[in-house]
């Protein structure tokens, strides 16, 4: 059997999110004519960087692709860059403008669950599509869900249980730590705990 490429579902994915958009006449704001626009809301720099590279080299990969194959509906596809810094307050703001100023007709990216949650807030509100592209927070798509947000990563409610099992059969009755960062995502913890088979194994949560 014929494995299937990342990168070719990758751009798949973007192909069947950006179909409707462009036939969409109540865009109100148009790109070219002969052109898509979409939307990478990554961390150039911060905490995220290196995540951030890989999103934007996979994103050039797809476009390569994309375009190589004639476009979407003979439409050549063009990226437009914005650093979220993984601040939520400059994902925002930056949601905003490439929308606004870029014309784009969908964006993609979301290194920290903040950032991806702030972005499809903005998306919501100008009805256009948010694609989260590295977002563990079982919020992104949970209680901060509306029909402009999607996601193509797994969340931490899946993480917590597949691991609380996993943990239960191999190390019962130890003690160990879960080290998380401070903000939407560090929610797994609690999940984690709530997880796992009585008896419990005894955790320990720091959070920086």
């Amino acid at each position: 059997m014929k494995k299937i490429q990342p990168l070719s579902v990758f751009a798949v994915i973007l192909f069947f999110g950006l179909v409707g958009l462009v036939l969409n006449p109540a865009s109100s704001v148009r790109a070219a004519d002969d052109l898509v626009v979409i939307g990478l809301n990554y961390p150039e720099t911060g905490p995220y960087a290196k995540q951030g590279l890989d999103q934007r080299r996979a994103a050039e990969m797809a476009l390569e692709e994309i375009n190589t194959a004639g476009g979407i509906l003979g439409k050549k596809v063009k990226l437009a860059y914005r650093d979220t810094k993984s601040n939520a307050k400059v994902a925002k703001e930056n949601a905003v403008e490439l929308f606004d100023k870029e014309g784009a007709q969908m964006m993609l990216g979301g290194s920290s669950s903040a950032v991806a949650i702030a972005s499809g807030k903005v998306a919501k509100d100008k009805k256009k599509i948010f694609f989260g592209t590295l977002t563990y927070s079982t919020e992104t798509t949970g209680e901060e869900a509306h029909k402009y947000i999607f996601r193509e990563c797994y969340d931490s409610r899946m993480a917590a249980k597949v691991t609380a099992a996993y943990l239960k059969k191999n190390f019962g009755g130890k003690k160990f730590f879960y080290i998380t960062a401070d903000y939407t995502w560090v929610g797994p913890p609690k999940r984690f705990s709530d997880s796992l088979p009585t008896p419990r194994i005894k955790t320990n949560t720091r959070v920086f």
